[in-house]
């Protein structure tokens, strides 16, 4: 591999790494109450809600994953159709 290519390589995986808040676009795959499963990024992912919102499998919902963590998921909302 040459030097430029390493380079991006690791700079992609520092900013994928880092700790800040991200959202992100996912679909729910599964609803238990107030848990959820979401698939984002190829994968299925445990979830919680925010506030008094409910959501049903199927929905294309934001999920925030704070300081880029995955396990603390939470739906923000419904993206528009």
């Amino acid at each position: 591999m040459d030097l430029k290519n390493e380079m991006i390589r690791l700079i992609r995986k520092l900013v994928d790494d880092a700790g800040y808040d991200r959202t992100i676009k996912a679909v729910v795959a599964s609803a238990a109450g107030n848990r959820y499963r979401v698939k984002f990024q190829g994968a299925e992912h445990s979830a919680s809600s925010f506030g008094s919102s409910s959501y049903v499998k199927g929905d294309q919902v934001w999920v925030l994953l704070p300081q880029n963590q995955v396990r603390n998921a939470v739906i923000m909302g419904r993206r528009n159709q």
